[in-house]
């Protein structure tokens, strides 16, 4: 069965063979990819929690086709009101899943749970700290489709790109069915909404 994989740095998707799970492969535009190993769904995950990230197949989805830009507040505008608008709630049991599959990727300390207005304005100071630091070039935002995860979890991710110095920082965001959820690397906060610590965090 082929396995769908995303670039994370420009959001090309391509399907190869699951014989290749585990291994790297290039994208177009250079960066590296890591093949994911399919994996069973954890135990004591309920069959409602895997069908509840599947889209309804009557629900009319726009799919939003990204967006590159330098400023922070059209990025998030973008995430919100158009991207993450469009897509079905997700199962928090499999965002969590996913979370601690790209936690330790990342240097990532902490998924966050919040309403929308505060997770926005979180994100929102986040990009913008982000963007005014020395050698930023500009955000890319698009949808991640997790081929491992029953139902393929959709996400949200915003990549800060500082191409001179060959990096990018990610952000990504969840939405469920009465919380929104993100995380980014081990700089990322937002106040007052942690929720879970991330793998590697002490207890």
């Amino acid at each position: 069965m082929p396995i769908r994989i995303t670039c994370s740095a420009c959001g090309s998707s391509y399907n190869v063979s699951d014989s290749r799970a585990g291994a790297r492969g290039k994208c177009k535009c250079g960066n590296v990819i890591l093949v994911p190993e399919v994996e069973a769904p954890p135990a004591g995950l309920l069959e409602a929690d895997v069908a509840q990230t599947a889209i309804p197949q009557d629900m009319d989805v726009t799919e939003f086709k990204g967006l590159r830009t330098s400023d922070a507040d059209e990025a998030t505008r973008a995430l919100f009101e158009e991207a993450l608008h469009n897509l079905p709630p997700q199962s928090p049991k499999w965002i969590e899943v996913a979370y601690q599959v790209i936690a330790p990727k990342w240097g990532s300390t902490q998924l966050y749970e919040g309403g929308e207005e505060e997770m926005r304005q979180g994100v929102l100071e986040n990009l913008r700290r982000i963007g005014s630091e020395p050698g930023f070039d500009d955000f890319m935002v698009y949808v991640v489709s997790d081929p491992t995860i029953p139902g393929r979890l959709k996400s949200i991710q915003v990549n800060a790109f500082f191409r001179s110095a060959g990096a990018f920082v990610p952000v990504r965001v969840w939405k469920g069915a009465y919380s929104f959820y993100a995380c980014g690397n081990s700089l990322f906060e937002i106040q007052a909404v942690s929720r879970m610590p991330g793998p590697d965090s002490a207890s």
